[in-house]
């Protein structure tokens, strides 16, 4: 069984398995638990956590909000005279090679490594439209729900690893670190196996784990 975190518990072990009591380590725990759980969310996305939402595509604007909270986007596509018209994820460098001009033409592909709350289309839309977007949403963090979040009390062990790997690479600690990135994918592989019945049925072959970085 995993270990059961609170918030308060969870930041005294952060504490204790960096060997670090110092001030301005407290207080950089919080960041280190977002970036934990942010990435225990992406690596291990149950279906409690996927949702879905409109995007506003406009008309000569490659820039588009992202959904709130979204993590990471799945799907997108709009509807044009009753024909679905999927937009493909790439990275935001390949969208501008794919499209380096203004030129106007049917989106094809989405980056949503753009910024945190936008994605950038290529090439420029010419169409203003509303799209549906499939998504990983940010469900309310430790630091919110003091008592526990469906991670800390069903998976805490590999949440406490997700947060000791930002930790230690706050520290510049690159043995322990090196320890935690080695134990996470192990932590992983179990959580795959522990909560099968709730990742999403398309999820990818669970022998083909996340890197570690």
């Amino acid at each position: 069984m995993s270990t059961v975190f609170t918030y308060e518990s969870l930041k005294t072990s952060i504490k204790n398995h960096a060997e670090d009591q110092g001030v301005n380590f407290a207080n950089n725990i919080d960041t280190m638990i977002r970036i934990g759980e942010d990435r225990v969310i992406r690596e291990l996305p149950l279906s409690v956590y996927q949702a879905k939402g409109n995007v506003t595509i406009t008309q000569g604007t490659q820039a588009t909000t992202k959904p709130t909270g979204a993590l990471a986007i799945h799907n997108l596509y709009y509807l044009l005279a009753g024909e679905r018209k999927f937009i493909e994820p790439r990275p935001y460098s390949y969208c501008l090679d794919y499209a380096p001009n203004t030129t106007q033409a049917p989106p094809k592909y989405f980056a949503e490594d753009y910024s945190a709350t936008e994605m950038w289309l290529a090439p420029a839309p010419n169409l203003s439209v509303t799209a549906e977007a499939f998504y990983l949403k940010r469900p309310n963090s430790i630091i919110t729900d003091i008592n526990g979040t469906w991670i800390s009390l069903n998976a805490g062990d590999l949440l406490l690893a997700a947060c000791m790997i930002a930790g230690e690479r706050y520290n510049i600690d690159m043995e322990k670190m090196t320890m935690w990135l080695t134990d996470y994918p192990l932590l992983l592989a179990s959580a795959y196996t522990q909560f099968e019945h709730l990742l999403p049925k398309n999820f990818k072959d669970i022998g083909s784990l996340p890197s570690a970085k």
